[in-house]
């Protein structure tokens, strides 16, 4: 029967090294593809997050707000504000046309 069981202290990195070297470019490829699929499934899993439903009910209720209330006095004062029609006109300062030398 053959012994069949490999461990590490068997591998000879003598040996290791060609095989390794022949196939670099393949190697390299596939640990750029594997870090790349590996950051876009973060991505994909990090843009998935929905809040926690408990979360959003109590923000819910935080958030409802009282009606909103305005006395007379208040009101009279807002409507006394329009705007003022006898305003001075500005004052032309300087040239007529600011282009010309």
């Amino acid at each position: 029967m053959l012994n069949q069981s490999i461990t590490i202290a068997d591998l000879n990195p003598k040996k290791l090294l060609p095989i390794l070297l022949r196939y670099k470019t393949l190697l390299v490829t596939l640990v750029v593809v594997g870090l790349l699929g590996f950051t876009a499934y973060q991505i994909s899993q990090i843009t998935s997050v929905e809040p926690d439903p408990t979360y959003l009910k109590a923000k819910e209720k935080e958030s409802k707000a009282t009606s909103l209330r305005i006395d007379k006095k208040t009101l009279e004062a807002v409507i006394e504000l329009s705007p003022n029609s006898a305003a001075p006109a500005p004052v032309n300062v300087g040239k007529s046309n600011p282009f010309s030398f």
